[in-house]
């Protein structure tokens, strides 16, 4: 089986870089060689499980926090209704890890790998969003863990344009920002529809 690594170097404050020699190891023990590619930038998961799918990966590990399994769960999801059909596989590692933790993954690399490769595997529900981005264009994505707005936007945006993201410890660096951006926080004004209903209006948290 070819197998794709996706691997965050910043996830959990770097810590997932400082160990990949060990992971490193664990992963050529239990799967060979495989295909390992590193993010540098956000919206790269995506793209690198699209281009591993299209090359003939039939498993694609997310090794990185829940930013770095939706970015590649997303790839994945695009590339297989363009006939690469490949599985997400998830090495739990980032500042969050609830989709992780809501699957029942081991928290342990090896452990976790272990799982990856004895597993029969899984389908599980994904959703899609439409929304209008930043450049005030209809955009996109879909989603397996969880979709919101308000706060938590505010804070995931903060968190990743913060410049000590990978060298500061990571749960410090989120606390932070959580904080800072909910003093800051205005209500925003949204029009939400779901499943082609009729549209509601609020200013949610």
């Amino acid at each position: 089986m070819r197998v794709g690594v996706i691997m965050n170097p910043v996830a959990g404050g770097g810590r997932l870089k400082r160990r990949w020699p060990e992971i490193g190891v664990a992963l050529r023990e239990i799967f060979g060689e495989v295909d390992l590619r590193e993010t540098q930038a956000p919206g790269d998961g995506v793209t690198l499980a699209m281009d591993l799918a299209a090359g003939g990966s039939e498993l694609v590990i997310a090794a990185g926090g829940d930013g770095t399994v939706g970015e590649v769960a997303c790839g994945l999801i695009t590339a297989g209704a363009e006939g690469h059909a490949a599985a997400l596989g998830v090495l739990p590692c980032g500042t969050g890890t609830d989709f992780a933790r809501g699957l029942g993954l081991p928290s342990t690399d090896e452990a976790a790998l272990r799982r990856i490769a004895d597993s029969p595997g899984r389908r599980i529900d994904a959703g899609r969003v439409c929304y209008i981005d930043d450049d005030g264009r209809l955009a996109s994505r879909h989603f397996v863990n969880i979709a919101s707005l308000g706060l938590s936007g505010t804070v995931a945006r903060a968190v990743n344009a913060d410049e000590r993201k990978g060298r500061v410890s990571a749960k410090a660096l989120y606390f932070w920002r959580t904080v800072t951006a909910f003093l800051r926080y205005r209500f925003q004004h949204v029009r939400i529809s779901i499943d082609d209903g009729e549209p509601r209006r609020g200013s949610p948290w």
